[in-house]
């Protein structure tokens, strides 16, 4: 990380749990994770290792609820074999929300796919050195459980790597905000 100057904002709170370790209040599905397994972006040993368990998709998440103001989950993500990684803030089955696949080889966001009434979710991805990208999804949430999910779509035994995951309630990720803990 590099100090760029002053940041003036307004204050922020990270709504998820534990956001440094997605082994603890994160739940997974068909995949597994190993904690502290690799440098983060802040040269700590403090990223994690999500690696899929399943040909289809294996993925790490949390349940938030939410209410109905604009909404922007973020996370630090870093290619291990895998190199497509979906970021998923959807309801129970998919009835609302936004999906966008970033892919790490070409440092890319794909298209926001969108799901039931929703609409105007945007993604951006920002590079960051050693291979660490700042992916982010963002946009007006309705009042509801929101799960806020990170996965790979590569295949059983792939992996990427994932540090410091944030929800903010905003339209934008900032700066880092300290997570609350269960």
């Amino acid at each position: 990380m590099q100090y760029l100057g002053y940041l003036a904002e307004g204050e922020r709170t990270n709504l998820c749990l534990q956001s440094e370790d997605f082994g603890t209040t994160w739940l997974t599905s068909a995949a597994s994770v190993s904690t502290n397994s690799i440098s983060s972006p802040s040269g700590s040993l403090t990223a994690d290792t999500v690696t899929a368990s399943s040909a289809s998709i294996g993925l790490v998440y949390q349940q938030i609820s939410a209410t109905a103001v604009a909404h922007t989950e973020s996370v630090w993500i870093k290619s291990g074999t895998a190199t497509n990684v979906r970021v998923d803030i959807v309801t129970a089955a998919f009835a609302a929300g936004a999906s966008c696949t970033f892919n790490l080889s070409a440092g890319t966001a794909g298209a926001v796919t969108h799901y039931g009434a929703s609409s105007g979710f945007a993604a951006t991805i920002k590079q960051y050195p050693n291979g660490w990208y700042r992916v982010s999804l963002g946009g007006t949430l309705t009042a509801a459980n929101w799960f806020f999910q990170i996965g790979t779509l590569d295949g059983a035994g792939t992996f990427f790597c994932a540090w410091y995951r944030d929800w903010e309630t905003d339209r934008k990720s900032t700066r880092l905000n300290s997570s609350h803990s269960a």
